[in-house]
């Protein structure tokens, strides 16, 4: 797996779910900070952004945002010219 998780396309992969994640977000249960997101993404990649500490944990269907997430996240949509939700 090491070999794969090196790899551009992964990478890139795991980069653009981070961002869809953060475009994608709603606040849950009276949580207006916007940091709960629906998961159908590959589930290597969330576990990889759990352990890197971009998402906090998962439910079946659903994870968090970290504050080091929506940094991330933000430098990734600046960094392809995707403007954020306003």
């Amino acid at each position: 797996m090491a070999d794969l998780k090196s790899n551009p396309t992964y990478q890139a992969i795991k980069e653009l779910s981070l961002a869809l994640i953060y475009l994608t977000r709603f606040g849950y249960r009276g949580d207006e900070t916007l940091r709960t997101s629906w998961i159908g993404y590959d589930r290597e990649i969330i576990h990889d952004l759990i352990e890197e500490e971009m998402l906090r944990g998962r439910s079946r269907y659903q994870t968090t945002l970290s504050d080091e997430g929506i940094e991330k996240a933000q430098q990734i949509l600046k960094k392809y010219k995707i403007p954020d939700w306003e």
